[in-house]
């Protein structure tokens, strides 16, 4: 995982994945993350930046990816320590991690995680 923080750019759950060096330092700026963007193998790899809500008595973990092509889907893999409910609201959470171009399908992707979210991927490229 490239970056973990607590930004959303406009409060909208968004999914964006960066195809090259100046689309990945457009989008650290834009989600407005701490510090510098890392430094990226983009002929390799892409990053893909993942904008969530989550609730502030249950915190969401990475735990990974999974792509599944026939599907078009990136599946972020979510867990953490949850109590029985959920307080109802909404604190922005952003997780940024590198794939390799290879394991990507061409086309329209989906980001879908465990807890319920569906987004449309934005290419930027």
């Amino acid at each position: 995982m490239l970056a973990d923080a607590a930004v959303l750019p406009n409060s909208e759950p968004v999914a964006i994945l960066a195809e090259s060096e100046d689309a990945v330092q457009d989008t650290w700026a834009h989600y407005g993350l701490p510090d510098d963007a890392p430094e990226v193998r983009t002929a390799r790899d892409a990053v893909l930046f993942v904008g969530l809500g989550e609730s502030s008595t249950c915190r969401l973990e990475y735990d990974g990816y999974l792509v599944r092509g026939k599907r078009r889907e990136i599946e972020i893999q979510l867990g953490g320590a949850w109590p029985r409910e959920c307080v109802d609201d909404f604190l922005p959470r952003t997780f940024v991690v590198a794939i390799p171009k290879a394991d990507l399908p061409p086309g329209r992707l989906h980001v879908v995680t465990e807890v319920g979210d569906e987004l449309r991927v934005k290419r930027r490229g």
